[in-house]
């Protein structure tokens, strides 16, 4: 036998001549003492159990709450490039569109063709592919329904233009009232790939 199990067996002799000199009344407090000190020790390890269960259950809520957050982006995501690619459509189609005469026919449909006194390119500026041009339009004796008209066949028609700015100033005639209006009009183009850091350098 080894030295460890020796070691072993007389500590159990020791403790078993150690309980039969015990009183009856000490027996049982010893019995009630190692009862609790194991019904102790369990629930400690239980205790235990349960925080790590807790921390294990709050990081797997993270995690699906980490996921579904990454599945939102992803269908935001997919949304905003259908979105892209539907505005790129559209800009393409009217690829090579000059925006005077595009609102020369505006007016004529309108019945304003008079009242168009200017369309004027005022800038012009390029962000990566997207091109942007800035045309300075005046109308002048127009009434609100054909300014609306107007803005309808410029952004409701789903041409890529919008207005940057509206001024509109009220002209009196005797009973008479007309509108002047100064507007601004952004339209589109996509450029090449190859020609975008041209533009880009031709702007700085």
């Amino acid at each position: 036998m080894s030295t460890l199990g020796t070691r072993w067996s007389a500590l159990q002799d020791r403790l078993q001549d150690s309980i039969a000199d015990m009183s009856p009344r000490d027996r049982a407090l010893l019995g009630g003492l190692v009862a609790f000190g194991v019904l102790g020790v369990i629930g400690l390890g239980l205790w235990g159990m349960n925080r790590t269960l807790s921390g294990l259950e709050g990081r797997v809520a993270d995690r699906e709450d980490q996921l579904e957050l990454v599945r939102t982006l992803a269908r935001d995501l997919a949304e905003a490039s259908t979105t892209a690619e539907a505005v790129e459509g559209r800009i393409r189609a009217s690829q090579g569109l000059d925006f005077s005469s595009e609102m020369e026919q505006a007016a004529q449909k309108v019945g304003i063709t008079e009242q168009l006194k200017s369309v004027r390119k005022r800038s012009e500026s390029a962000d990566g592919t997207l091109q942007e041009t800035i045309y300075e339009v005046k109308l002048s004796g127009v009434d609100q329904e054909q300014l609306a008209r107007v803005l309808w066949e410029v952004e409701g028609t789903g041409k890529p233009a919008r207005v940057r700015s509206l001024k509109v100033k009220t002209r009196a005639r005797a009973e008479e009232r007309s509108l002047d209006v100064d507007m601004d009009v952004a339209t589109y183009q996509v450029l090449a790939a190859e020609a975008a850091p041209a533009a880009a350098g031709e702007e700085g």
